[in-house]
């Protein structure tokens, strides 16, 4: 399903966070729905906790990260590890890596829940997409991320230059990929989205799921795609574990809903109040 507001109100809470559980036969699989959060307090973090304390999880999966990358990867160890750094990058301060770092503190095993970027790529251009416009889309989403959690004020010419050679250059090794220069990548925003990307206050939303514009069709295809690589892997993580945790955005929740309670009944829905 394609993630809108008549959806949300449909299908339960349209606030995050929010805490669903289910409880197929003796399994437990509970859903922390996260706002998308960049310090320790706030009521996603909160809801992360009191989820772990509730379902005692004996597996996580986690948003943000390849399942391919295997249990507990290295690279997530070292975002833990970064956590606290007074320069710590916004993966770092985010909800993926705290629900992590409460993994390790357990002993409990965690997973990503995604698809690799290769095939989310292959994915969208055999929808029919470009494949350089689906390359700039992978890296607004960073850049997006970035301006969302303060990294890139909006206006900052420097910062921007910054996080953009080094989110393009991420995106080119994982695809084996060259880099577009900056100047490139302006004059594609410019092109796609109308404005100048150093100075649009929407940034952040460019990449939301939606029918409008590029690229919102594009997001909401690529998420529809996440969604069935997550729904298989907490299937197949279900099967191995009696007690699942999955921390995701909440607009995952959503969309796969009807998919989970399909499955594994009508969940316990408990909405957390902001602090």
């Amino acid at each position: 399903m394609t993630f809108s507001e008549a959806l949300a109100k449909e299908r339960g809470p349209t606030e995050a966070p929010f805490i669903v559980t289910y409880r197929p036969g003796a399994k437990v699989l509970t859903f922390v729905g996260a706002d998308h959060v960049f310090t320790n307090d706030n009521s996603t973090i909160d809801s992360i906790r009191r989820a772990y304390a509730d379902t005692n999880p004996s597996m996580v999966i986690v948003e943000g990260f390849p399942t391919a990358l295997g249990r507990n990867p290295e690279p997530i160890l070292q975002a833990v590890r970064r956590r606290d750094a007074p320069d710590a990058d916004s993966f770092a301060q985010g909800e993926p890596a705290f629900t992590a770092s409460l993994a390790l503190a357990r002993n409990v095993p965690f997973v990503g829940g995604e698809p690799t970027m290769t095939e989310e790529i292959d994915g969208l251009v055999a929808k029919g997409y470009k494949r350089d416009d689906v390359l700039f889309a992978f890296v607004l989403r960073s850049l997006g991320q970035a301006r969302r959690s303060g990294e890139m004020p909006v206006g900052n010419a420097a910062a921007f230059k910054a996080r953009y050679e080094r989110e393009s250059r991420a995106v080119a090794q994982m695809t084996r990929t060259e880099a577009s220069p900056e100047a490139q990548f302006i004059a594609d925003y410019l092109r796609i989205v109308g404005v100048d990307p150093i100075t649009d206050v929407d940034m952040p939303f460019r990449t939301d799921p939606g029918t409008k514009t590029l690229l919102a069709r594009m997001a909401a295809d690529n998420m529809r795609f996440r969604d069935e690589h997550l729904l298989a892997t907490i299937l197949q993580e279900l099967t191995r574990n009696d007690r699942l945790l999955v921390v995701y955005g909440s607009s995952h929740w959503t969309t796969l809903s009807r998919a989970l309670e399909h499955r594994l009944g009508k969940p316990l829905i408990v909405v957390v109040p902001q602090p």
